[in-house]
């Protein structure tokens, strides 16, 4: 199994509506930056290796639906703007 940090060029598509980046064996965190992605309505981190805390700047994706992290080695809770 090949393992990746997450890919940093994806916070530079500030249009992107949908990012689904399951079982891809994503290592690191997952960068504050994410939070610019304004147009973002789902978001699937599932069943990586990722750790770290979920940055609070993903509180700024009003649009926000869907948040799927489990299967991975996230530290704290999801930011409450989002629960």
């Amino acid at each position: 199994m090949n393992v990746q940090p997450f890919p940093s060029y994806v916070v530079n598509m500030p249009n992107l509506e949908e990012l689904h980046l399951k079982d891809c064996s994503l290592t690191g965190q997952i960068p504050g930056e994410i939070g610019q992605l304004g147009e973002l309505t789902s978001l699937q981190l599932q069943n990586n290796r990722l750790s770290g805390a979920i940055p609070s700047s993903i509180a700024n994706l009003q649009g926000l639906r869907e948040l799927s992290v489990q299967g991975n080695a996230l530290d704290g809770a999801i930011p409450d703007e989002l629960t």
